[in-house]
């Protein structure tokens, strides 16, 4: 998330970007600890953090955050951090089937998990189908 300042702290990032989205700050600031794990780093400035906490830091908060449209692509906002993700993905599932989600993908397999609806954008000119057959009619995924 390129909203945070590496001179302020986590407590101080939360608490400023949830104002930002109208959101408390308590609860917001209570599950970004409860994502990344951990509450010894919450009062560094992030610069002095760690980059793995960082990094968890960074997807906490963007999970913590809930949104009407969520725009993603076929890496989706994840980690390799087993822990993080076994903690963080229930709550990013929660957030996005409350909302719009946009996938940008030519991974049929993540199209599939994801969509219900199927587009596809060729010459400026948007198709909608209703399943991933017949949009793959139009837009050949093995080029």
């Amino acid at each position: 998330m390129s909203s945070l300042d590496i001179k302020l702290s986590a407590v101080e990032n939360i608490r400023h970007i949830a104002h930002l989205y109208q959101q408390d700050a308590d609860f917001t600031e209570s599950l970004c600890r409860y994502l990344t794990g951990t509450d010894s780093s919450f009062k560094l400035p992030l610069g002095l953090c760690s980059s793995t906490f960082r990094a968890r830091f960074s997807l906490a908060v963007t999970y913590a955050l809930p949104f009407d449209i969520y725009v993603i692509d076929d890496n989706l906002p994840r980690s390799n951090d087993v822990e993080f993700m076994q903690r963080a993905l229930p709550v990013f599932q929660h957030r996005i089937a409350q909302a719009t989600v946009i996938v940008v993908s030519s991974k049929p397999s993540v199209l599939q998990l994801l969509c219900r609806e199927f587009a596809v954008l060729t010459k400026g000119s948007l198709t909608c189908f209703d399943t991933l057959d017949k949009a793959g009619e139009v837009f050949d995924y093995a080029a």
